[in-house]
Parts: C-alpha cells; structure tokens; sequence
C-alpha cells in the first residue's frame, strides 16, 4: 500500500497530529480555541496565570489535544459521559507533553477551565451528580456528535495510542524506544528509563514488539455486522468497540506492529489502546499474525487445541470447559466437531448462537470466530497465522510454589508431571464445602450457604475470589466483589428511608434467605471462609506473602521504598505514595458557574507505609512474571534464529502470563518458558530478598525443580 519512505511519513505525520506540533485544524477545535482566545481579549484587564499558561502553548494547539483527550476518555467510559476526573487527568497529560515544567496538580488547574471552555463552546455538559460524594459528569452534547460526523473527525479518537505503520523504534539501555517521537515513548510506568539495568528486560521488549501484525479481514466484516445494533443503541464501548473497529477497517492488508513499554515491575505492555492483542476479546479476534506459514504436522495438534481453548464453555461445546480437558481429548473434540467448526466459519451469521458469548468483560465470541476462521483457511490453504496461546495456571500461585518448593501445592498447580491438568481453584471449592459440611466455619450463614453450595463452591464463583487471595488480597475487598454491581434496597418507609448495599440480583449471594440489612456482613464471612480454604490448599502462598510484608517492615523501619533487581534486569522499588486532595476551582470568567469546584487528588512523593505492605507481595509476583516474560521472548528469537536465518521473523503474542505464537514453533516456545520459569527458581529469588533485608527465609519443601521441566500443564 505504501512505500517504506511514505509509510515512515505517515506515522511520522500521526504523531505529530497526536503531539499537537502538526495539524489542521477543524470546526470543533476551533471553538474551543475561539472561545479561549475570546475570553483573552474581553474578560481580563490582565492575564491570569491559568490562561497565560495555556496561551503559551497557543490556543489552537491546546484545543485540538485538548479534544482528542475528551473523547478518548468520554468514548472509554461509555455512553457518552465519563467522570471529570479522567477527563481533566488525560488533558492534563496532553499538556505535560509541551509544559513538562508545570506540575500536574498546575495542569489539572488548566484542564478544569479547559472543560468549562468546552461546555460554553457548546460542547460538552456538566452535571453534578446526586448520589453519594457528588462529581462531575461531562457529556457529549448533540451538536458536538452531529459536527463530529458531518466533518468526519470520530479518527480523532483513539489517534494517540494506535498500532503503528512501520517497525518500532528499538529500545536501548540507553534509551526507551516504541513510537518514532521521542516524546510519545511510555518507557517505564510509574518509574524511570534509569532503572533499566539488564539487557533481557530491553531484549524482551524489543522481541515483542518487533512481531509484525494484520488485521482478520473476515473477523473484521462479521463484528461490524454482529455489533452495529448494540453500537447504535449505544450499548457497546465507543473507544473498545467502536473505535478498534474503524481502526482496523484502516489497517486492512498492511503490517502493523505494537510498540511496547514495562511497569515498574517490568511486565512487558503494548502500548496502543484501542487495538492491541492484549486487548479485549474483539481486539485479539482481530489480529491475527502477519505472516502466514504452512502448517506442519508437529504444529496442526497445537492449532487444535487453542481453537478447543478458545470454543471452550461456550455453545458449540454444550457448556464443556474443554480448557481442563487433556490436549489430547481437545484435539479429538475439535476433530469430532471439525464439521460444525467449519460450517460456524462458512456462516458466521446464520450460526451465531453456537459461539455468541457478548461483547463485555471476559467474553470469547470474536477469538472462537477467529479459531473457527483459521480452521476453515488450514483445511483450503494449509496455511495458518493465528497466535496459539497457552497461559500459565493459577500462575501466582505457581510462584509461590516454586519459591518455597511447596510440592503439595505444586501437584495442584501443574508443576509436577501429569496425565490430567489439575485446578487448585475447583479444590478450594471443594475444600470449602467440606469444612461447612463439617460444621468448621463460626458464623451463622453456614446453614444457608451450605444450602448453595453448589454454586458457591462452583469454579466459576471461587476463582476471583481464590486469584485475589494468592494476590494478598483482603477478605473485606473480596466480600465487597462478592456483592457484585452495587445494588441499594431501602429497608425503611418512604418517609423515613434507610438505603442498604445488598448482593446484586446476578451475583453468587442472590437468593439466599439473608435478611437484606445483612449481605454485606454475610459475603464477608463468605469472603473469610474462602480465604481459609485458600490457604488450607495453598499455606505457601501466605508464607511467601508475610515473608515479602518482613521486608517491606524492614524498608518501612528506615523510612524507606523496598526495592530489588529482578532477574530480567529492572530495579524494582515498591513506592505507593500518599495521596493529597485538594479542589479544584473554575475560574470566574464562565458564564455558567455550576460545576466550577471538584475534589481532585494527586499522589505525593511520600511513601505510604500502609500500603507498601500490601502492595509488595502481588508486586513481587508481577515482577517475577514481567521476568519470566522477557527472558523466555529473547530465548525464544535467538532460538529461533539460531535454527534458521539470522534474519528470519519471530511472531510473538503476549498477555503477563500468556504466550503464543504460530502453531509450528509452540513445542519449541513452551520448552522454553517451562524451563526458564524453573532457570528463574534455581536462582532463588527468595533469599536474595532475604539476604538484602536481614529476614529469615520461609522454610522449605521438598519439590525437585527439575521435575517441573516435565510438567506438560504447567501452561494451560
């Protein structure tokens, strides 16, 4: 489609246009311009700093990023409105990218008059909200929606993070790389480039987003065709749904690559929003690799069993999770059914309900059509270019296994060799079950629970539940997750009422004979019992969690962050901060002064004690995985390289603990992470920890680490 100089051009010219340094403008911006520089002139006798500050980056300029940021964050949150909070958050960011000497609290001052110059451009209203601590809600309003259209300016949204159009800028050890501008690179969130020590964070970045991507053309059509009543009813998202869908209809028949960035944990994120593979279900059923390979007999197995992975629980497979299933009974479901997978490819709207699952969180729909797709190109091309993932089970607790070699713990989790995938979630339930039917648990629900016990001992129910636990969650959070959506009944009269938070109508906790006033205190001993099964099966996982909270108390005791190196090279520091809230004041200038004040927060460079201990046990797994991640993507290219061509193309597909790539090199690619995850263990990283801080080590078990290089299930 283009040449590589105009390629290189026209990402050049997008970032620009993102940046604000390049842009033409159009009727929208330049109301709010308008409207700035009319207050300029006619308000003030002289200048205040607030719109002297804005006037220096120029009007036109703070109009138009100004716009983009308003409708990214309005389109994220949905239908149309979002919080002002996030609004003047992503505003505020904009401007960071040409008044870096302003502070942020400075810049969310500007954003704050910037939103109100919008509303009296005629575009946007404000609401303050009526219920609980009152906010601001911003809205589009039907004019700004009519313009958008009629001058055909929705590209704006999305523009800032979009995949790019020429390969990624390299990162260094010097230097972060990603987009072509220098200014638009993440690096390292919520830390700095000078923490970057090692070169296998760096190599691991640059493996990933060296992976050249296109769009499922297929995919594609039938999405625009299943979403467009819920995109007109304004059902869907307008930036994850909508949005990633116009994008791709852009990238139809060209490569496309994801620059990345890391957390201060150092796991490994693309950086594009509105498509990218570590996306939601509708992002990755579009995208598919670039390059297409002949599908070899070592490698036809494996495509099998991501496509049972993906079809896993939904219609077509009556409700079987055939993701538990052994590989081999997975490959034999896909070659009995081989008939009605194809006929879903053949006729993805006449057999929709075979693989519908909706479009929200944790959907599947779009990567079971993609699966099915695939399939149907295998059968007439023998080629293939899906990403085949396998994820790592219960992963945190895979960790916590492994560093302290609980062998016990280990057998639940897959590290040990086995015939059947095994699943500590589905043996918390049970574990829970049996203590009520033993009449263990000291709270007077037990009855009623043990009278659900079906669903609340049921995989489905424990598993967020038992995830957050291993995570060092708290078993208040967890009861208020339980409760699911917020629901409020009024328990009183409608002259005297009194409003009570109770379990929402689709959550586990409906149902069950609970006096309403209740629900909270009943999915908070819910939430206890669940802890206490957790850690029945997992006692690891509370020694590795109370091991790293020692060594945040010794770095708590010297008034300082706990910090280490993790093996990929990044120095990790466990610093959550204070946060300081203040108001925010419009100025006096609108003439509409309803909304002019906003509680509003910024974090401080005081370390939060409290929450460093909290904060450090999922921190130290995370950065473990981040690793994992990095070392096992650079092991995996140089292998691949040092079997075919120096120059040969590495395709990877990562999501924290989940890796794919084409079917052909899975054997290859699982070999490695499996034993880069036992190389990382050899290492011990717990005593490193230990030795740092002057804390004694957990005890530990008798797991053979080199067992686990034969465990088939360690990655699902």
């Amino acid at each position: 489609m283009f040449d590589h100089k105009t390629k290189h051009e026209t990402q050049l010219a997008i970032e620009q246009v993102v940046m604000g340094t390049s842009f033409d403008a159009n009727p929208v911006s330049s109301l709010i311009a308008d409207d700035l520089d009319h207050i300029s002139r006619t308000k003030f006798q002289r200048i205040p700093a607030w719109l002297s500050n804005i006037e220096s980056v120029g009007f036109d300029v703070v109009a138009h990023i100004s716009l983009m940021a308003l409708l990214d964050k309005i389109g994220n949150e949905g239908k149309g409105c979002g919080q002002a909070h996030g609004i003047i958050g992503a505003i505020a960011n904009k401007l960071g990218l040409h008044r870096p000497d302003l502070t942020y609290r400075q810049r969310c001052g500007l954003a704050m008059n910037i939103l109100h110059a919008m509303r009296e451009a005629g575009l946007v209203r404000l609401t303050l909200t009526k219920r609980g601590e009152p906010t601001i809600v911003a809205n589009l309003t039907t004019m700004i929606r009519d313009m958008l259209t009629e001058h055909d300016l929705w590209g704006l949204q999305g523009l800032s993070n979009r995949p790019m159009i020429v390969p990624p800028v390299p990162h260094t050890l010097c230097y972060k790389g990603g987009y072509l501008t220098y200014e638009l690179r993440k690096g390292v969130t919520h830390g700095s480039w000078d923490n970057i020590k090692g070169v296998d964070i760096v190599d691991g970045m640059n493996a990933i987003q060296a992976t050249e991507w296109a769009i499922r053309e297929r995919v594609l059509e039938v999405a625009e065709y299943l979403l467009d009543p819920y995109m007109q009813a304004r059902d869907t998202n307008e930036y994850a749904h909508n949005t990633s869908l116009r994008i791709a209809r852009e990238y139809i028949g060209m490569p496309i690559w994801m620059p990345t960035y890391c957390d201060f944990r150092g796991r490994i994120l693309e950086q594009p929003d509105p498509l990218k593979y570590q996306g939601n279900d509708l992002h990755r059923g579009l995208l598919t690799f670039h390059e297409e390979v002949d599908i070899t007999e070592e490698g036809l197995p494996w495509l099998f069993v991501h496509v049972a992975n993906k079809c896993s629980g939904l219609p077509m497979a009556k409700g079987i999770k055939l993701d538990k299933l052994p590989f081999e009974d997975r490959v034999i479901w896909v070659r009995d059914n081989i008939q009605v997978l194809l006929d879903i490819a053949q006729d993805p709207y006449g057999n929709k309900d075979l693989y519908w699952d909706g479009f929200g969180k944790g959907a599947k729909t779009f990567e079971a059509l993609a699966s099915c797709d695939e399939l149907l190109k295998v059968v007439t091309t023998n080629k293939t270019s899906i990403p085949c993932v396998g994820d790592g089970t219960q992963n945190n607790y895979q960790w916590s296994a492994g560093l302290i070699r609980d062998k016990d713990l280990a057998g639940l989790v897959n590290l040990l060799p086995c015939s059947t995938p095994n699943d500590l979630h589905q043996a918390v339930g049970d574990a829970n079950r049996e203590a009520w039917e033993a009449g263990e648990s000291d709270h007077e629900y037990m009855p009623q629970f043990l009278e659900r016990a079906d669903v609340l001992c049921d995989r489905g129910t424990v598993k967020p539940a038992s995830m957050v636990i291993g995570y060092n969650g708290t078993a208040r959070g967890i009861g208020k997750h339980l409760l699911g959506k917020k629901a409020w009944e009024n328990t009183g009269t409608d002259d005297e009422p009194s409003w009570v938070l109770v379990a929402h109508q689709d959550s586990a906790l409906s149902g069950i004979d609970i006096p309403l006033d209740e629900h909270s205190k009943a999915s908070f001993c819910l939430a206890q019992d669940y802890e206490k099964a957790v850690y029945k099966k997992a006692p690891s996982a509370k020694e590795v969690s109370n091991f790293v909270t020692e060594c945040v108390d010794v770095a708590n005791d010297i008034g300082q962050p706990m910090r280490w190196m993790s093996v990929a090279g990044l120095v990790v520091i466990n610093r959550p901060t204070t946060r300081e809230e203040f108001t925010l004041h419009g100025a006096t200038c609108w003439l509409d002064q309803t909304c002019t004040q906003l509680k509003f927060g910024v974090f401080t460079d005081e370390l939060d004690k409290r929450k460093a201990r909290t904060a450090a046990p999922p921190n130290f797994t995370h950065s473990l995985d981040g690793s994992h991640m990095a070392i096992s993507c650079k092991r995996f290219v140089l292998e691949v390289k040092g079997i075919c061509l120096p120059d040969e193309k590495v395709a990877i597909a990562s999501i924290m603990d989940c890796y794919g790539t084409h079917a052909n090199r899975v054997p290859m690619f699982r070999k490695i992470i499996i034993n880069t995850f036992v190389d990382i263990l050899m290492l011990d990283p717990i005593k490193a920890l230990a030795d740092s801080y002057g804390v004694e080590s957990p005890a530990y078990g008798e797991l053979d680490l080199e067992e686990t290089r034969q465990a088939e299930y360690m990655l699902g």
